[in-house]
């Protein structure tokens, strides 16, 4: 009778540590492949963004009747929508005169690694027409390397009609 009510139920200190020591070892096995992902997954919404923001360019210029560039200022490390206010034929951003509309911060590059970007483009710069169309056709190669991550993108645009878009995508670690 006694032992009906003085059962006890629960875990042992053993139980508990051995259930702690085996998950923490998941956890660290788990861990660099974890943080990897979140790194690709990272450069893809990058990639996203950068597409993004040349389709508005777009959209807009056509909306406001006003041309509307893309630049990348290689020293900030920053993609750059502008509202062309200068001179619409010479296709590039004029800092005194032009109207920043919009940002992209670029991860800046570390010891070990970071986002590139490269263009041929003139003067590292796209202006879309209120027409749609662009001011020429080129391409985008952005990249991005840390430790044990590389990933690379190719975006393209055509001069006739904007149009904007990834041609390749390539993740791995």
């Amino acid at each position: 009778m006694f032992s009906k009510l003085f059962k006890r139920s629960g875990f042992t200190l053993i139980e508990l540590v051995t259930t702690v020591v085996i998950v923490g070892i998941v956890a660290a096995m788990v861990a660099p492949t974890f943080d990897s992902a979140i790194k690709r997954n990272k450069f893809k919404g990058d990639t996203k963004q950068i597409v993004s923001m040349m389709r508005t360019a777009r959209s807009s210029a056509i909306a406001e009747k006003t041309p509307m560039g893309l630049s990348y200022d290689s020293d900030e490390s920053k993609l750059i929508m502008f509202k062309e206010m200068s001179s619409p034929s010479n296709y590039k951003m004029d800092w005194g005169t032009d109207t920043v509309k919009m940002e992209m911060q670029l991860d800046t590059t570390t010891a070990n690694g970071g986002s590139y970007m490269t263009s041929t483009f003139s003067n590292e710069a796209i202006v879309f027409q209120p027409n749609g169309s662009a001011s020429e056709s080129g391409t985008i190669d952005f990249s991005y390397y840390h430790d044990d991550v590389y990933c690379h993108s190719t975006l393209s645009v055509l001069a006739s009609t904007g149009r904007a878009k990834v041609d390749s995508m390539i993740t791995e670690y």
